[in-house]
């Protein structure tokens, strides 16, 4: 994409737009600059957002996932791992949060392109809880939110619908 980013320093891919793809977010550091570097130190650190407007027009299933809490798994679910099964294609993802002394931090939400399948096979979620349950939702349609409780169910919405209840 020809860009340059001097002295990145901690970053997130994170759907900041809400419009189906992951932008990415980059900050700066003003450590260890030279007095003789090129180009040289700016004046403060910045916050680098590129937009990404390419691809929220393929197909995909979007997730978004809520633990039960104590004594099942956290709220936010991170350690979910999903499993997303469309024909022969086998997509994995597993929700996290931040990691590294850089401070990465990834989105809750998950976006998962599946290219060609306008719907797929089955969606299913292996909780972090301490039974590792599961959850399977089978023929999920492409190109909206599944939205997924723990102990309560599941429902599907549009991404408009979406966002205006976040």
């Amino acid at each position: 994409a020809g860009i340059r980013i001097d002295r990145a320093h901690g970053g997130t891919v994170v759907d900041y737009d809400r419009d189906g793809d992951y932008d990415l977010v980059i900050g700066t550091s003003m450590m260890r600059w030279s007095a003789d570097d090129n180009p040289p130190r700016p004046d403060r650190q910045y916050m680098y957002v590129l937009r990404n407007d390419v691809g929220q027009d393929s197909n995909r299933i979007m997730i978004h996932l809520e633990g039960a809490g104590a004594p099942g798994a956290n709220t936010s679910a991170i350690g979910a791992r999903i499993e997303i099964r469309a024909g022969d294609d086998l997509y994995v993802r597993e929700v996290s949060g931040s990691y590294g002394v850089d401070g990465y931090q990834n989105d809750l939400f998950q976006i998962v392109g599946v290219g060609e399948h306008c719907e797929v096979d089955e969606v299913l979620i292996r909780w972090p809880n301490a039974e590792h349950s599961t959850t399977s939702i089978p023929n999920v349609p492409a190109n909206y939110v599944l939205r997924v409780h723990e102990t309560e169910g599941f429902s599907f919405q549009t991404l408009e619908e979406y966002t205006s209840a976040e």
